[in-house]
């Protein structure tokens, strides 16, 4: 007997089926010829029709803006744009290829017309994305698990490296209009990285350490390195997280979470954000865990500097709500006659999953990346909400890396091509192909830099918090009475060393 859960699973799982069964022609029209004196008939093909299978055709052209939404095989958005049979079509987007090359078939086959059937301007039909994966892709072929299979189906896994570029390229090249913010004839400010890199805390390196040690299994008994790494990358965050959790039949000795949330990597970005609202400007904050963004705001809190939580435990509409506040600029706009009335929050604290895209703050001229993702380009996407075409001044991007974690090397993955296939659309591909993403080579740098870590004493730090706080309230008033007379300080910061505090020097010296 199935218990109630199992039951609802297996009705989900038969409506999913049935659903696929009877939707794979859904959105298409089809012309019967005229016979036996009866006139041509339109047929369309329906299945629970939505409001884009009704209106599919009453459109003579479609522009679809953020065009990565459609890339999805069964999704709501996906399958009813790309059900409206519009003669024109255009696909805008900035990443038609987020993951793998596979995920540019959809906009392809979308504009080439959509049809069911390959045509001679799109040679795959719509239900032909696998094959389309297997002509470009490498891929590996599991042949036990081939031979052990009772359906005897083929177990095949694609890696992101591309194996036939110049096909590729010949297919896409008449359908993409490949253009680059630098090809677009307009002059964009450039983008300034800079690296912070920090020590970790005292408490911050034993959890990390017990993570290292600690044994991670999967319900095979197997090493389960990436819910190790994944500790890891929260660990080199927010270290009194309570994601941080002892896995279970574990004995390594310690506490799998330290007991300060104020580490070397939250004192560094608060400063930064002092060095900002001194500069009256604004600044974006990105995270990928919420529980981060969470020490920060109560840090901003507790010094009295107004801001906004922009992530997933808010609903989208709540959300833009909130970004249009942020969105009305700073008082360096306001000084140099850009806006005649700026906004009232100087930061916004961003997750990386859910702010990354669909905004732009061109006033913004400030980033700072605290917690990294696996997906490389939602930080990339992040940085570039504030690098747009219409932006005023040079943006800054900060990345805060604490050394000998996983950090480093996740955040070289942003500065590094990610991938093969991103260059198909260029029609060369780079020198050296890179690899897949390999956990336990991650696993293996993470505990070779750990080894030679600089740390320092969370005690120590805290002593000059009194001072940052005060420090950041003055940044703020100054940032507001800015609004006022329009006296603003746009110089860039300086490294002199006279008017930085003790405290703020000798944690330079751990660096």
């Amino acid at each position: 007997m199935l218990n109630a859960e199992q039951q609802q699973f297996v009705r989900s799982e038969l409506a999913i089926a049935r659903h696929r069964e009877f939707s794979q022609a859904i959105g298409e029209s089809r012309t019967l010829p005229a016979n036996d004196g009866l006139p041509e008939i339109r047929v369309k093909c329906v299945y629970s029709p939505s409001l884009a299978d009704l209106s599919a055709d009453s459109f003579a052209a479609c522009v679809i803006d953020e065009g990565t939404k459609i890339k999805g095989d069964d999704t709501i958005v996906g399958t009813g744009v790309r059900s409206i049979n519009a003669a024109f079509r255009l696909v805008l987007t900035a990443t038609p290829i987020k993951n793998r090359f596979p995920d540019v078939f959809h906009l392809a086959h979308y504009v080439t017309g959509g049809h069911y059937e390959p045509t001679a301007r799109f040679p795959y039909g719509k239900v032909d994305k696998q094959d389309f994966a297997e002509e470009f892709l490498v891929s590996e072929r599991n042949l036990t698990k081939e031979e052990n299979s009772e359906e005897k189906r083929r177990f095949i896994k694609f890696t992101p490296q591309v194996c036939n570029v110049h096909r590729a390229w010949k297919l896409l090249a008449p359908i993409i209009l490949r253009r680059r913010k630098d090809d677009c004839g307009e002059d964009i400010v450039p983008k300034l990285r800079h690296v912070v890199r920090v020590p970790m805390g005292l408490g911050q390196a034993a959890a990390y350490q017990f993570h290292l040690k600690a044994r991670y299994l999967d319900i095979n008994g197997r090493p389960a390195v990436g819910a190790k790494l994944q500790a890891l990358r929260i660990a080199a965050a927010n270290p009194a997280s309570e994601l941080l959790i002892r896995p279970e039949h574990d004995v390594t000795t310690g506490n799998p979470r330290s007991l300060d949330t104020y580490i070397p990597k939250v004192a560094s970005t608060l400063e930064l954000i002092r060095q900002v609202m001194e500069r009256g400007e604004q600044v974006l904050v990105f995270s990928a865990f919420q529980n981060g963004l969470d020490v920060f705001s109560a840090r901003l809190r507790e010094a009295g500097v107004p801001h906004l939580v922009l992530d997933g435990r808010l609903s989208q509409k709540r959300r833009g709500e909130l970004a249009r506040l942020f969105k009305q600029g700073p008082p360096r706009a306001v000084a140099e006659g850009l806006i005649r009335k700026c906004g009232t929050h100087p930061v916004a604290l961003c997750g990386a999953e859910c702010m990354a895209e669909l905004h732009s703050f061109h006033l913004c001229n400030n980033v700072i990346l605290t917690a990294y993702s696996w997906a490389f380009d939602k930080f990339e996407q992040g940085i570039n909400r504030a690098h747009r075409l219409n932006s005023p001044w040079p943006v800054n991007v900060w990345s805060v890396v604490c050394d000998g974690s996983i950090d480093r090397k996740l955040e070289a993955g942003i500065h590094e091509k990610k991938d093969a296939a991103e260059l198909v659309l260029d029609g060369h591909l780079l020198g050296e192909s890179p690899a897949e993403v390999n956990l336990h080579e991650l696993l293996r740098i993470a505990q070779s830099e750990f080894k030679s870590i600089k740390t320092m004493d969370e005690d120590e730090l805290k002593q000059g918090w009194p001072h940052l706080r005060a420090a950041l309230g003055m940044a703020f008033l100054d940032w507001r009475k800015a609004r006022a007379n329009k006296m603003i300080q746009t110089k860039e910061p300086s490294n002199n060393q006279s008017r930085i505090p003790l405290w703020r020097q000798r944690f330079s010296q751990h660096l």
